[in-house]
């Protein structure tokens, strides 16, 4: 008896070790990798640390020597369930696809995420307190966070004199931390708090002080970085906790006077925030202004996010079933831009804002149907822990564990959570999470099946993982050095860099431009025009829409005198972003070229004031010139 007691210690002591080894990698590890000589410098480095863990992890899980069977028991539920199918629905959508290779990285996350959700319960079910494990590394995890945060605030915006950057946008947009946005940066914040809120609520004396501070200064900073999404998805948050412990307050453990407390709590702040978003406001007080356009479809932020959501919607019209398959959006998406009046500033939106629009218009309806199963699941059995376990510790993970979940899916109505590591990361230990409280009451599931059918399907697929972001991360090294080739007017090594960033999984860049692009470029600039063409249509070939190909492959036809195609491929950038300045000026001159001054003129009275140079008018004087005096030919010939 007494050496069963001993074994069974030592196997727990082992899992909890173990467990949180891989947490240390995945809570504080992953989400401080960052490459700064990429483009994006944390998405493809952070899938490539995070499929790295899940292969040391799933390598663990089906290791004999540590389970002598796999535990079916974290597949068996509906969460596990409709990820599944959500995952399949990825691979199916392949099939509608322009081109199937801007998919992959779709379907390396979705996969991650699923594995997040199997794995991780396995670990909790046979590790004691992880959730205060997770919660402790969380706290660490912030801090890291936060002090770079404040460090770009007080060094990059608090001191600077000019409060906007050379675009129009506020300073505060160059509080990254460590992502690519401010936004992102915001969004993964907010993710932290429900396990900063149980640190306060359970744990005890150092740990307790410093979720604390973590917290407040955690709050502080979203208020800084005025990301309206986040402050809506926090307010959601905090209410729908609030509203949870009011209607369950005995199963918590909570008094009558908790009760009254927190309705007369929410009752006064639901007053002052109803006087605030009607109180009178302009930009001068940005908070109050902030605030308030969160609901105002016209504020100059909402319109760019209404249109896009707009052309979105148009898209799924035209294929609600099926979609255009997986990472293929933005190819579809120029179609629908001409109708919705878009400009040149908005075509560098290469996601919809919206998650759930996102998942619909490239994996169809099912995919939507299977996605929004993954959630309707976890509050399912979220809300079961709450009303029918009667372990008060559950109760609170469980809470604490919907309220950011429900966080997650607030901000995925405005931004998008679906395409960054952080966020996937912990949502899949959110999912992981509500799964693990399942079981705690379910029996385990040995596998009746021979481990080898599913262990080796999930390590090929991590290490395609691998492999995949390792060398789009190289592809993506060598397309920055082309780039900065460039702009020195270096075309040779412009060449060769283009060469070494040629990669079968991928053909388009970061910035949605293909990667035969910069051949076009290069030759264009050593003036090769046919070889030039020779590119720039293969890259249209690859982006069909993409208006700077077709800018570009029109002016190579226009300096060889074929000013009728260099026409027809401006006007097809036109037809997409008809305000796009470039081609209006270079349409101009090739109609000139032609003899067609009306035409010539009219185009440059298309190009919006504030664009307009000291040459371009100049240009369109003259052109009037030249028509007054045809006018006046045609007249004295009478």
């Amino acid at each position: 008896m007494k050496n069963r007691i001993k074994t069974k210690g030592i196997h727990e002591a082992i899992s909890n070790k173990t467990a949180y080894f891989f947490m240390v990698f995945l809570i504080i590890v992953v989400p401080i990798v960052y490459f700064n000589q990429i483009g994006d410098k944390v998405l493809l480095p952070r899938l490539l640390v995070l499929s790295s863990v899940l292969l040391m992890l799933g390598i663990y899980v089906f290791s004999k020597r540590r389970y002598s069977f796999f535990d079916l028991s974290a597949i068996k539920n509906f969460l596990a369930l409709f990820a599944g199918l959500y995952f399949i629905s990825i691979v199916f959508s392949f099939l509608q696809a322009y081109d199937f290779r801007e998919g992959i990285i779709v379907f390396i996350k979705a996969f991650n995420v699923l594995l997040l959700m199997v794995f991780l319960p396995v670990l909790f079910k046979n590790t004691d307190v992880w959730f205060k494990k997770i919660s402790t590394l969380v706290i660490i995890a912030s801090f890291i966070a936060l002090c770079i945060g404040y460090y770009q605030y007080f060094t990059l915006v608090f001191s600077e004199a000019n409060k906007y950057l050379p675009d129009g946008r506020d300073t505060n947009y160059l509080v990254k931390g460590l992502m690519a946005h401010k936004n992102q940066f915001s969004i993964s914040l907010l993710l932290q708090l429900p396990f900063l809120v149980y640190a306060i609520v359970k744990l005890k004396g150092l740990w307790r002080i410093a979720g604390i501070i973590s917290t407040i200064s955690i709050l502080i900073l979203l208020l800084i970085l005025q990301t309206r999404s986040v402050w809506t998805a926090l307010g959601v948050m905090i209410l729908f906790s609030v509203i949870t412990l009011l209607i369950n307050y005995r199963k918590f453990g909570l008094r009558k006077i908790h009760r009254n407390t927190a309705l007369i709590s929410i009752s006064i702040l639901a007053l002052l925030l109803s006087l605030a978003m009607f109180a009178k406001s302009d930009y001068g007080n940005v908070y109050l202004y902030k605030l308030q356009t969160i609901t105002d479809v016209n504020a100059y932020n909402n319109t760019f996010r209404v249109k896009i959501l707009g052309a979105t919607v148009d898209l799924i019209k035209d294929q609600p079933i099926l979609g255009v398959g997986a990472g293929n959006w933005k190819f579809g998406i120029s179609d629908y831009f001409g109708d919705l009046h878009f400009e040149q500033k908005d075509f560098n939106w290469l996601r919809p804002h919206n998650d759930y629009l996102w998942v619909w218009s490239e994996m169809g309806i099912f995919g939507l149907l299977f996605y929004l199963g993954i959630f309707v699941s976890a509050f399912y059995y979220g809300i079961k822990t709450i009303r029918k376990n009667k372990n008060q510790e559950s109760k609170l993970i469980a809470l604490l564990l919907l309220s950011g979940i429900l966080a997650y899916m607030i901000v995925s109505l405005f931004t998008f959570p679906l395409e960054r590591i952080n966020q996937q990361l912990y949502i899949g230990i959110y999912f992981a999470g509500i799964i693990s409280l399942n079981l705690k009451n379910v029996k385990p599931n040995k596998m009746s099946l021979d481990k080898r059918i599913i262990y080796y399907p999930v390590i090929i697929i991590l290490l395609f993982g691998i492999f995949y972001s390792y060398s789009i991360i190289k592809q993506e090294y060598h397309v920055i050095k082309a780039i900065a080739y460039t702009n020195n007017g270096n075309w040779n090594e412009v060449i060769k860099e283009t060469q070494k960033a040629e990669n079968p999984l991928k053909v388009l860049d970061v910035r949605a431009l293909p990667i035969e692009y910069y051949y076009g470029m290069a030759y264009a600039g050593l003036n090769n025009h046919k070889k030039s063409i020779e590119y720039y249509s293969s890259a249209l070939n690859a982006s069909p829409n993409n208006i700077t190909v077709l800018n570009n492959l029109g002016q190579e036809y226009y300096k060889i005198g074929e000013y009728k195609k260099a026409i027809s491929y401006f006007d097809h950038a036109l037809s997409i972003i008809p305000t796009f300045t470039e081609s209006l000026v270079n349409i101009s001159t090739s109609y000139y070229q032609l003899g067609r001054y009306r035409k010539s003129l009219n185009a440059l009275k298309k190009v919006k004031k504030e664009s307009l140079s000291d040459a371009m008018t100049g240009n369109m004087k003259a052109l009037r010139k030249i028509l007054k005096k045809s006018r006046n030919e045609s007249k004295d010939r009478k």
